[in-house]
């Protein structure tokens, strides 16, 4: 039990835990995903989704290049297809998770300056 020397606002315990320590102790012992706590500590998107958009798209526009240069019958676009599924996936991907390390910082610093009460669970910041 580490108090910090704080007590709750609500309910004036002096039970609480920094939330960093808290989701530590929960990742430990394989409870991270199955708490309700857990589910209001959850961390900023990862990467896999926008990977997983941007591999759809890429190949959506992959196939109408492809169906081009078969009416056509270009070389061009043979050679510009693979080219353009690499540049699309690698664009949208970038663009969907442009903005994870700034989140992942405001979350990580979220978790180091907020204390959870363990009587009431009540989630605060001392002032």
């Amino acid at each position: 039990m580490t108090t910090h020397g704080l007590s709750c606002p609500s309910c004036k315990s002096a039970d609480v835990l920094r939330l960093s320590e808290v989701l530590n102790q929960q990742s430990s012992t394989g409870l991270t995903r199955k708490t309700a706590l857990a589910l209001r500590l959850r961390g900023p998107k990862k990467l896999s989704i926008s990977l997983l958009i941007g591999f759809i798209l890429a190949f959506g526009l992959y196939f109408v290049v492809m169906r081009v240069a078969h009416s056509s019958e270009s070389a061009a676009f043979i050679v510009l297809g693979p080219v353009l599924f690499v540049i699309t996936w690698a664009a949208i991907t970038w663009y969907l998770n442009r903005d994870y390390r700034a989140n992942l910082a405001a979350w990580t610093e979220y978790l180091n300056k907020n204390f959870l009460c363990r009587q009431c669970s009540h989630i605060f910041t001392p002032e």
